[in-house]
This record gives structure tokens, C-alpha cells and sequence, in this order.
């Protein structure tokens, strides 16, 4: 499996989550949106560098806006800020 692969199973995956569940409540709000990111900047981490470097630059687009339904509670910048956090604190 490749990031791309890991990025849009996981976007159909909080889709199908967020269907069943009526909203999505651990998601919720700005606090929400980072989680989001942080977790799965931990999935990426299995990833080589080179592959979760260019995925994480479209990530913000792919999943969070998309899983947002276009209203993202955080900027591109803070969305990959945090999910580097994620990597470097989850690789130690």
C-alpha cells in the first residue's frame, strides 16, 4: 500500500464512520480537526520519507477539506504542522 492508498481508504473509512454515527463528534471543532491530523500523522509513519512527504502535502486537501465538506476548522499550515508533530513524536 502506498500514502496515497493509506490516504483515501482512510478518508472512505471517516466518511462511512462519520454516516454511521450521525456527525462525528471526536472530530468535532478545531481541537477535532487537529486530532485528525495527529492521528494520522501516526499512520504515516510507517511510510518512507520521500512517499509521506509529497502525500502530506496534498493530505489537507484530500481528507481534511473533503471530510470537512469543504469547511476545515484549521489552515493547511496548522494541518501539516501538526501531523509532522505526530511523525516525530510517535518516532521516538
Amino acid at each position: 500500500m502506498t500514502a496515497r492508498e493509506y490516504t483515501n481508504n482512510l478518508l472512505n473509512a471517516l466518511n462511512i464512520f462519520k454516516g454511521n454515527n450521525r456527525g462525528y463528534a471526536c472530530f468535532e471543532g478545531k481541537e477535532g480537526n487537529l486530532r485528525l491530523a495527529r492521528e494520522y500523522g501516526v499512520g504515516l509513519r510507517d511510510f518512507k520519507k520521500e512517499e509521506r512527504k509529497e502525500i502530506i502535502g496534498s493530505s489537507y486537501s484530500i481528507l481534511c477539506v473533503r471530510f470537512y465538506d469543504l469547511k476545515p476548522f484549521v489552515d493547511a499550515k496548522e494541518w501539516i504542522n501538526e501531523i509532522y508533530k505526530a511523525i516525530y513524536q510517535s518516532s521516538r
